[in-house]
């Protein structure tokens, strides 16, 4: 129970620090916090959970107006870039984003969300998260606490 009891602390830390962060681009990894353009917005407590998630790269945030990335930690965590922040957290970012998907897989994935295309497909195929029946899958949709840390004990094999 003891291990168990870890794990879920380990999935709801990782919940909540991924809350915090926004749409992945292409910009490079952010090496720590003070190389976020919006970094003066963010609380102590978040502080060390966004530079272990930048070094591990799953993040790396959103085009800034200064040249740097923006994290935007009180921006909303989208169905498509929850599922992409999970495939990175367990398969590696290389991995992860060499995943390969179409848009063709659910009605609404559009352009804008060519990024999550392979992590989605691969996020279905392993029941971490599926559509919603009606060949939609809700890409922009926000993705509560609850939502998100059912999808990443699903990832880790604690649910089913």
């Amino acid at each position: 129970m003891s291990k168990l009891r870890k794990l879920l602390c380990v999935a709801l830390a990782l919940a909540m620090a991924f809350s915090l962060i926004v749409l992945p681009t292409t910009m490079a990894q952010a090496a720590n916090l003070n190389s976020w353009d919006d970094a003066d917005t963010v609380t102590a407590e978040r502080k060390e959970a966004i530079d272990v998630l930048t070094a591990i790269r799953v993040i790396e945030g959103t085009p800034g107006t200064s040249g740097k990335p923006d994290l935007d930690p009180d921006g909303i965590l989208n169905r498509a870039t929850a599922v992409t922040f999970i495939a990175r957290a367990v398969l590696g970012r290389d991995t992860a984003d060499s995943l390969t998907g179409t848009a063709a897989t659910f009605s609404d994935l559009g352009a804008g969300h060519s990024y999550a295309y392979g992590a989605i497909r691969w996020a279905v195929s392993q029941g971490i998260v599926g559509g919603y029946g009606d060949g939609r899958f809700g890409p922009d949709d926000a993705v509560t606490h609850v939502q998100f840390v059912k999808m990443l004990l699903v990832a880790l094999g604690v649910l089913k």
